[in-house]
């Protein structure tokens, strides 16, 4: 479409519609980011597995895990 040489209400109704597909697509990525990890909706509703997190290490340990050396 030109818009050059669109009327004023041509112009609007272009921008209306524009809105009004920017607010749909906005609803449907948000509801796409949903899952069960961030939200309150089972597993098993999860479109997709995103998978667990990595759990980020805790503080570093002062021993190493295992019993004491020398001793079977």
């Amino acid at each position: 479409m030109d818009f050059e040489n669109a009327t004023k209400a041509e112009l609007r109704e272009i921008v209306v519609k524009l809105l009004a597909r920017v607010e749909a697509l906005e609803l449907h990525h948000a509801k796409a980011k949903k899952d069960s990890s961030n939200s309150s909706k089972s597993p098993s509703s999860d479109i997709t597995n995103a998978g667990k997190k990595k759990k980020t290490p805790g503080r570093p340990r002062k021993r190493k895990a295992g019993g004491q050396l020398g001793h079977d």
